[in-house]
C-alpha cells in the first residue's frame, strides 16, 4: 500500500478518517479500520492512550520504530497524529493474516500448490524477520494471528512493537493450544533470535502440512510436546534441503539453529527471491499512440532512480563518484520529505545500484564530495552485511562528524541510523578511542584565533559523535564506559570553568544523555563526579536549551533510588544543592517565560524532591512550588504527571507542606467531578477526563506512604469510594486509568474499621470486574485493594469463625476468579502471592472442595514464609495456620 499521505499535505487528523469498525480493543488503545474520506483507502488506525510518561514513552517508541522498520516485508507505517489523550498510529490495511489464508484458501490447495505458496511465505517472513533482526529487534509473538497478507498476496510482520514493551504483551500468555514459541523462551522468559527461527519452523510446517506439529489435547499437554521436542513426524512430501532446514529450525539447542541470513542463502530461497526479483509491474498506459520521449518521461517520474543508473553513456562517461552523486542529486529532494522514503526506494532498486556499489567497494579510494553520497550510502549499508564497505562509510562518517560545515549535522543523522545496527555500531566503536576524546575535551581553548575555533570545534564534534551512539540507546555499558574514560568528569570540569558563552550546546547534550536513559548504576557514578555545582552555574546561560538540559540533567541525578520508601526521609543531595545556591537559581526557572512549556515543572520537580519530608520556609516558594506540581498533574499534556505525584508526596511528608497542598481540596467536589460521565464534544471529553485522573493524582499525593487515617476517613465519607466503585462497574476498561485504582488502594490502607466501612459499600463486584484489565498495574492495584479489605474482615472475626465476606464473593465466583489469576504464568510473584493470600482469607476456617487449588495455595502460602520479609511473617503464618484447620 502507498503511503496515503501525499508529498507537501499537512499530517492529517482525525476528522479526515471514517469509522469502518473496531478489530481489537484493551487497556493499551484500541485498532481501528479507518477510510480517508478524500480518496477512500483503508487504512489501520492504531490509537494508543498518551497521557503518562510511561505510555506516552511507548507510544512514542512504537512510532519511533515503525519509522526505523519501512520494508516490503513488514506493515508498513503510513503516519502519526495526536487526538485528545491518545496518539493514533496509521498503518498500511491488510485484508487478512495467514491464520485466516491457512484456514480457508490453502485448505483448498494441491500439496503442490500448498507447498509452492509456503515457499513464498517463508521467504517473506524470514525477510521481515532478517530487517528486525538488523535492527536489533526479536519479534516477540511471532505466529500466523500477527503475519498480514496484503492484497498481493504477500506475507507481512506485524505486531512487533511488542518486542520492544514486551512486559505488556507476554508471549507466553497464550491461553490457545497451539503455541508458536520455542523451549528455551519458558525457561528464559525472554525471546531471542534464536526463538524467532523455532517459530517460523513451526508456522511452516503448519502451513505445507495444515497441522501444527506439537497439537496436544491440552496446552499442558503441547507445552509438554514442546519441552521434549515431540512433533508430528513430517510427511514424505517434505524432503530434501526444506526438510533439513526445519529440522535444523526446530534444534532444541538454539545454538545449533541456522540463522536467517543462513536460510536466505539456503538454494530454496534463493530461489525463491529469483522469483519474486523477476517478477515486475509494468505501467499502464491506456494511450497506445504515446511516443516514446512521453513514455521515457512518464517511467523517469516514477522511478528517478532508474532513469539514472540506466543511462549508459552516462555510466561511461562519469566515475563512481559523479554517477553516485547524480542518484543523490535525484534522490535528495525525498530527503527533506521523508528520509524512510528514501531507504524503501533503494531497497526496491537494490539490483539496479548493485553493480555501482560493487564498482564503489572496488574502487581504492572514496573521495565523496557532498553530503547526499554518504546519507545515500548509510542507507544502503543498513541492509548490506560487506564489512569492508561497512569500514569505509563509517570511517567517512566519523571524520565528517567532526567538520565544521552544513554536512556536520546530516552526517550525524546518518551515523545514528547507522548506529541502531549492531554490525555498525561495533564498527564505530572500533574507530572510537574514549581516552582520547577525553584528553582533547580537556584542551583550554586558547592560542591564536584559528587556533582557538580549531579545537572548539574539533571538542564539539567530538560531543555531537558521542552524542550520535548515545541517542535513542538505552546502553548503559557505553555510559559506563564513556564515565570510565574521564569524559563526564572532563564536562563538568568545562561546565564549571569555561567562559559560558564557550560551552555550547553539544556539551550539555552529551552530558544530559550519560544522565537518561541511564540505570542507578551509571547515575551514582555521576553523583561521585560532583555534577550539583557545575550544572548549576548552567543555570546561568543565555542558551535555553543547554538551561534545560542542565535541569533535566539535574532531575535525572536527582531520581536515583527513587521509591515511596525513600521519600519519607529528606532528600541526601540538599546541602549540596543549598550550599551551590542551587534552590534559588532553580527556582528561578519557574518564573521564565523563554523556556519551554514542560521545564518548569521538571524545576518544581527537583524542588519537590529537595524538600522531601523537609518544610520550605520561604511561603512563596512554598505556594508556587505547590501550585505548579498540582497543575502539572490536571495537565493532560504534561508527560510530568507521574514525577510531579512522586514529588508533591514527598512534600506531603512534612505537616506544613501537606497543610498547603491540601488547603485547597474539597473532597465533596472531587466526589462529585469523579461521577461525571465522559461526554460532550472531543474537548469536553478530554477536560473530563484530566480532572478526573488529576483530582486522583492529587489525593495519592497526600495519601501514599502516610498513616492518616483522619484523612481517609474524609475520603471514605465524602462519596468518593461510590464514584470509584460505579466507574470500575460501568466505565469501559480502556477508560479505566491507573489513577482510579492507585487511589482506591491508597484508601484502603488503613484501619480495619474504615475497610469495614468501605466492605459496606458492597466494593467486591466493581473490583473483580477489574481482574479482567490488560493493565498489569491496574490489576495489581485491584488485588491488593482486595486483600486489605479481606484482611479487615479476618481481624474482626474469631480465628475458628469463617471469613464474614465468603458469600459476597462468591455471589461473583470472586475465588474463581482470583484462582485464575493465581494460575497465570505471566505475572509476577508479588501479584501471585497476593492473591495467594486472598484465598488464604476468603477460606477461612472453609474446606475447599477443588483439591488442586487447595494444594496450590497450601503450598504457596508455605513458601512465602520462605521469603517474606520478617515483619510479614508473622501475618502469612497465622493465614496459612487459619487456613489449614479445615482442609
Amino acid at each position: 500500500m502507498q503511503n496515503i499521505l501525499p508529498k507537501g499535505q499537512k499530517q492529517h487528523v482525525w476528522s479526515d478518517f471514517e469509522y469502518i469498525k473496531e478489530l481489537s480493543s484493551g487497556a493499551f488503545g484500541c485498532v481501528l479500520q479507518m477510510k480517508l474520506k478524500e480518496s477512500g483507502d483503508v487504512a489501520i488506525i492504531k490509537r494508543f492512550p498518551y497521557v503518562n510518561p510511561e505510555q506516552k514513552r511507548m507510544a512514542d517508541e512504537e512510532v519511533e520504530v515503525q519509522k526505523r522498520i519501512q520494508s516490503r516485508y513488514v506493515v508498513q507505517f503510513i503516519e502519526a497524529f495526536p487526538l485528545d489523550k491518545f496518539l493514533c498510529i496509521v498503518m498500511e490495511f491488510c485484508p487478512q493474516n495467514l491464520r485466516n489464508e491457512m484456514d480457508n484458501e490453502m485448505k483448498q490447495m494441491t500439496i503442490k500448490d500448498r507447498k509452492q505458496h509456503s515457499y513464498k511465505h517463508m521467504f517473506y517472513i524470514l525477510s521481515g524477520l532478517q530487517v528486525l533482526h538488523q535492527l536489533g529487534i526479536t519479534h516477540q509473538c511471532l505466529s500466523p494471528e500477527n503475519i498480514l497478507v496484503d492484497k498481493d498476496g504477500n506475507a507481512k510482520l506485524s505486531h512487533f512493537e511488542s518486542s520492544l514493551n514486551s512486559q505488556y504483551a507476554n508471549y507466553l500468555r497464550a491461553i490457545e493450544t497451539k503455541i508458536y514459541t520455542s523451549p528455551e523462551a519458558f525457561i528464559l522468559d525472554k525471546i531471542t533470535a534464536e526463538c524467532n527461527i523455532w517459530s517460523v519452523g513451526v508456522i511452516t510446517i503448519e502451513m505445507i502440512t495444515g497441522k501444527y506439529p506439537f497439537e496436544g489435547q491440552t496446552q499442558q499437554e503441547t507445552i509438554r510436546n514442546i519441552f521434549s521436542g515431540q512433533y508430528l513426524p513430517l510427511p514424505d512430501y517434505i524432503d530434501g534441503e526444506l526438510k533439513t532446514m526445519l529440522i535444523n529450525m526446530l534444534n532444541m539447542d538454539p545454538n545449533q539453529r541456522p540463522s536467517v541470513e543462513q536460510l536466505l542463502s539456503s538454494e530454496l530461497m534463493q530461489q525463491q527471491a529469483q522469483m519474486e526479483n523477476n517478477t515486475k509491474i509494468e505501467p499502464q498506459i491506456n494511450d497506445d499512440n504515446i511516443d516514446m520521449d512521453s513514455l521515457k518521461r512518464i517511467q523517469d517520474e516514477q522511478n528517478p532512480f532508474s532513469r539514472v543508473v540506466d543511462d549508459d553513456d552516462i555510466m561511461r562517461k562519469k566515475d563512481e563518484n559523479s554517477c553516485l552523486l547524480r542518484i543523490a542529486d535525484v534522490l535528495s529532494q525525498k530527503q527533506s520529505e521523508n528520509q524512510l522514503e528514501l531507504q524503501q526506494l533503494i531497497e526496491e532498486q537494490e539490483n539496479a545500484c548493485k553493480e555501482l556499489i560493487q564498482r564503489l567497494k572496488d574502487s581504492k579510494d572514496i573521495d565523496l564530495q557532498q553530503e547526499e553520497d554518504f546519507l545515500l550510502l548509510t542507507v544502503v549499508l543498513e541492509d548490506k552485511q560487506d564489512d569492508s564497505l561497512r569500514h569505509k562509510i563509517v570511517d567517512l562518517g566519523i571524520d565528517e562528524s567532526l567538520l565544521e560545515n552544513n554536512q556536520q549535522k546530516n552526517s550525524i543523522v546518518a551515523l545514528n541510523g547507522l548506529a541502531q545496527n549492531a554490525k555498525n555500531f561495533n564498527e564505530i566503536m572500533k574507530e572510537l578511542n574514549l581516552e582520547d576524546i577525553s584528553r582533547d575535551l580537556g584542551k583550554n581553548i586558547e592560542g591564536s584565533v584559528d587556533e582557538m575555533k580549531k579545537t572548539q570545534q574539533q571538542q564539539e564534534g567530538n560531543c555531537l559523535l558521542l552524542t550520535t551512539l548515545l541517542l535513542d540507546r538505552k546502553d548503559n555499558q557505553l555510559r559506563q564506559k564513556i564515565i570510565n574514560s574521564g569524559i563526564a568528569e572532563t564536562l563538568l570540569h568545562i561546565f564549571l570553568t569555561r567562559n559560558l558563552e564557550l560551552i555550547t550546546q553539544p556539551f550539555s547534550k552529551l552530558f544530559h544523555l550519560l544522565t537518561h536513559p541511564s540505570s542507578d548504576k551509571i547515575k551514582l557514578l555521576l553523583i561521585n563526579q560532583q555534577p550539583y555545582p557545575p550544572l548549576i552555574r548552567l543555570l546561568n546561560h543565555n542558551d535555553c536549551e543547554i538551561v534545560e538540559h542542565a535541569i533535566y540533567s539535574i532531575s535525572n541525578i536527582l531520581h536515583v533510588g527513587l521509591n515511596a520508601e525513600s521519600l519519607s526521609s529528606q532528600h541526601p543531595h540538599f546541602n549540596i544543592i543549598f550550599q551551590s545556591n542551587g534552590i534559588n537559581k532553580i527556582f528561578k526557572l519557574l518564573n521564565r517565560d523563554d523556556l519551554k512549556q514542560q521545564t518548569p515543572s521538571i524545576a518544581a520537580e527537583c524542588l519537590g524532591f529537595l524538600f522531601q519530608a523537609r518544610e520550605i520556609t520561604d511561603d512563596v516558594m512554598k505556594s508556587t512550588v505547590i501550585i505548579q506540581l498540582i497543575s502539572t498533574l490536571y495537565d493532560p499534556d504534561n508527560n510530568q504527571k507521574n514525577n510531579a505525584k512522586y514529588a508533591l508526596i514527598g512534600l506531603a511528608q512534612n505537616n506544613q507542606n501537606l497543610a498547603e497542598i491540601t488547603k485547597d481540596i474539597d473532597l465533596e467536589q472531587i466526589g462529585k467531578n469523579l461521577r461525571m460521565k465522559i461526554k460532550g464534544s472531543e474537548q469536553e471529553q478530554k477536560d473530563i477526563k484530566a480532572q478526573q485522573e488529576g483530582d486522583c493524582l492529587l489525593l495519592i499525593s497526600i495519601l501514599d506512604n502516610r498513616d492518616d487515617d483522619k484523612i481517609r476517613l474524609k475520603i471514605v465519607n465524602s462519596g468518593i469510594v461510590e464514584s470509584l466503585l460505579l466507574i470500575f462497574l460501568n466505565r469501559s476498561l480502556d477508560l479505566i486509568y491507573q489513577p482510579f485504582t492507585e487511589l482506591f488502594l491508597q484508601i484502603t490502607d488503613a484501619e480495619d474499621q474504615i475497610n469495614q466501612q468501605i466492605f459496606a459499600k458492597n466494593p467486591y463486584p466493581s473490583l473483580l470486574h477489574l481482574l479482567d484489565h490488560e493493565n498489569y498495574q491496574i490489576v495489581e492495584d485491584v488485588i491488593l485493594s482486595i486483600v486489605n479489605i479481606l484482611t479487615s474482615g479476618s481481624n474482626t472475626t474469631s480465628v475458628q469463625s469463617p471469613h464474614p465476606h465468603y458469600d459476597v464473593i462468591q455471589v461473583n465466583r470472586g475465588a474463581e476468579r482470583i484462582y485464575q489469576l493465581f494460575k497465570r504464568t505471566d505475572i509476577k510473584k508479588d501479584l501471585k502471592d497476593s492473591a495467594a493470600e486472598c484465598l488464604g482469607h476468603i477460606y477461612k476456617a472453609r474446606q475447599i472442595n477443588n483439591d488442586e487449588m487447595k494444594e496450590e495455595i497450601i503450598s504457596h502460602l508455605e513458601s512465602m514464609l520462605n521469603d517474606t520479609e520478617d515483619d510479614n511473617k508473622d501475618r502469612i503464618k497465622q493465614l496459612l495456620l487459619v487456613f489449614i484447620q479445615k482442609q
